[in-house]
């Protein structure tokens, strides 16, 4: 209950991010669960050849809510993706990316590997944007880049 007073104090544009980023991964999710993942990467490919360039600032969001920094927009994914079940790694990596791009910038999507704990295979997604890490933490560096997009 302690979240609901959290989300009502935030500026409006913030929660509006929220919970645009909430029902991106939401559908993602679903998306990924029913589909294969090329037909959901596909789909958000076609949604985002539709976006609106923006000029200005390269680390700014501009849209009917303001401006927001590129990490606003993470904080975003990363604080909806707490409430989507299974949101995992490439959700939220594909979730965010959509929201770049639509926004105007050009992210990169990675998909990496690396032998873990135990000699387990272990795959991770992140994003990076102007050669920043965005999403997914320091350690892609650890894993081996098997496709970016």
């Amino acid at each position: 209950m302690r979240r609901l007073p959290k989300f009502i104090s935030l500026p409006a544009a913030e929660g509006d991010l929220f919970v645009r980023a909430a029902f991106l991964i939401g559908a993602i999710r679903v998306g990924l669960w029913l589909l294969p993942s090329r037909a959901v990467l596909r789909a958000l490919a076609r949604q985002g050849q539709r976006a609106p360039i923006h000029r200005g600032p390269a680390r700014e969001y501009r849209s009917s809510c303001g401006r927001m920094p590129v990490e606003r927009l993470a904080w975003a994914i990363r604080a909806a993706a707490r409430y989507v079940p299974a949101a995992t790694c490439l959700t939220q990596a594909i979730a965010l990316q959509w929201l770049l791009v639509w926004s105007g910038y050009a992210p990169r999507i990675h998909i990496g590997v690396r032998k873990g704990a135990k000699a387990r295979f272990e795959a991770h997604a992140w994003v990076e944007c102007n050669d920043q890490v965005v999403i997914g933490g320091a350690e892609p560096h650890d894993y081996l880049t098997l496709a970016a997009w």
